[in-house]
């Protein structure tokens, strides 16, 4: 991932801060252990891990992290702050960019859009769909079809 683009996805993280007033609660509630599992849309790689755990970070689950999600274009890895990971941790099941075999993208898009229930964000060239438990609204690229 570019510099560029970590920065935006860092930023599109900022705009969740609402769901992180509950973070606090969800990090002392994970009994000192908490996990995470990322898969790697452009390597398909994935990685589940338990980075923190007994009150520290588990260095080698940090460094897999780290690894798993270096610029694959470069192969360069650039740290990830352990603080981003405990906002991920807090955010799960708070949004998710989605992909379903066999189901064109703008399809899945229309069908989350009409639920009228939290965020939707379409993009047409990356060939996702970003759904999140947010305020409802729309953006990203156009969506044919609609009404």
């Amino acid at each position: 991932m570019s510099h560029t683009s970590r920065r935006k996805f860092l930023g599109r993280l900022g705009v969740l801060a609402a769901a992180m007033a509950r973070a606090p609660k969800v990090l002392t509630e994970s009994n000192g252990t908490r996990s995470l599992a990322f898969a790697h849309t452009h390597t398909g790689k994935s990685l589940f891990t338990v980075y923190f755990e007994g009150g520290a970070y588990v260095p080698t689950a940090l460094e897999s992290i780290n690894v798993l999600l270096r610029d694959f274009r470069t192969e360069t890895v650039f740290p990830i702050e352990p603080q981003l990971l405990n906002r991920l941790y807090a955010l799960q099941g708070r949004a998710i960019d989605i992909r379903l075999p066999g189901v064109d993208t703008a399809q899945l898009a229309r069908l989350a859009r009409r639920t009228l229930a939290g965020g939707v964000g379409y993009y047409k060239v990356s060939d996702f769909v970003h759904v999140d438990m947010g305020a409802v609204r729309n953006w990203g690229d156009p969506i044919g079809g609609e009404s």
